[in-house]
């Protein structure tokens, strides 16, 4: 029976080509995979172009409906156990379009925070009769969230109450390093009995979406960074007006909280992927053992990483 593709089966990539042989008149719509049980549609085995989801940023042909699936998507993906409730191990991969979707909002984001502080400073120049080569650069700006940038003699409200990612490295590595134990782990599993019934490429998927998810603390900087515009403008234009940026404790903690709701995000995130999407026998055993161990790397990266354990190494090997 002529088809478009090698037909394999979706949950474990059971090469299906001897069955498929088999049917030389007719071919029944359901189907069943001998080596992990796992039920399917013919039709979507044959063709695999045909297992798309409505609304899903992998399986977007044009402009506008990316647009619009970024959307959807990332509404699912805030909550977990709704993205992987639509999302089934039948529906095809593509690793590319997250990705570019989330380069993009960076993007954007750094633009527009690049954009409304470089106008602050310009304005804040201008009406106290400064030069405006006092002002960093829009590259300068656009490079903020990996330097501090400020102007010379600027009120440090414009800028030193955000937190670029250079201050922040720790955090990152720590949260990076939780986001990949969890399929570096699975992969590693692929070995044993447990999980030999699902493709990798399942669990690369999720991985993928449990990485770009250290974009939310990155993103939250970009927004207070925006917001610090807005209120800096409102303080030259209107001093008497109170702003939250007289209380910098409260950006410390909302970044922090972020940080802190991102790994439980994480975490969730992989409970519903092996639970609810791929349904692994003992999945909630194994996401316990999971869980516990990348708990245990991420926190003891963050406490050697943190600036005063380096500093304290630094001081020991004769370096600082």
């Amino acid at each position: 029976m002529p088809h478009d593709t090698t037909p394999i089966c979706p949950r474990c990539g059971y090469d299906l080509s001897g069955t498929a042989a088999a049917f030389t008149e007719q071919c029944p719509m359901q189907g069943t995979c001998s080596e992990c049980g796992h039920e399917f549609r013919w039709t979507e085995v044959l063709s695999p172009h045909l297992t798309t989801l409505p609304g899903f940023i992998e399986h977007t042909r044009t402009l506008r409906d990316f647009i619009h699936a970024a959307v959807t998507t990332l509404f699912w993906l805030i909550r977990p156990r709704v993205f992987w409730s639509r999302l089934t191990l039948d529906h095809r991969i593509n690793f590319s379009r997250p990705i570019i979707a989330a380069f993009a909002l960076h993007t954007a984001f750094q633009l527009l925070q690049a954009c409304a502080s470089y106008a602050i400073f310009i304005i804040y120049l201008a009406v106290n009769h400064r030069a405006l080569t006092d002002a960093p650069s829009f590259f300068d700006q656009a490079m903020w969230p990996l330097v501090h940038t400020a102007a010379p003699g600027t009120p440090a409200q414009f800028w030193g109450l955000t937190f670029p990612i250079a201050d922040r490295w720790p955090y990152y590595v720590a949260l990076l390093a939780f986001a990949l134990t969890w399929p570096l782990g699975l992969l590693t599993l692929f070995a044993t009995r447990w999980v030999t019934t699902l493709r990798p490429a399942h669990v690369l998927r999720a991985a993928n979406y449990g990485v770009l998810a250290l974009l939310a603390p990155t993103l939250f900087m970009y927004f207070t960074r925006i917001a610090q515009a807005a209120d800096g403008l409102c303080q030259i234009l209107f001093p008497p007006l109170h702003s939250y940026q007289q209380n910098p404790s409260s950006l410390v903690i909302s970044n922090q909280f972020l940080f802190v709701a991102t790994f439980i995000w994480v975490a969730l995130w992989w409970h519903h992927a092996i639970n609810t999407g791929w349904r692994i026998k003992h999945g909630r055993r194994l996401w316990w053992i999971l869980l516990t161990i990348s708990t245990f790397i991420s926190l003891g990266l963050f406490t050697f990483l943190r600036p005063s354990s380096v500093e304290d190494f630094l001081n020991r090997v004769g370096l600082h």
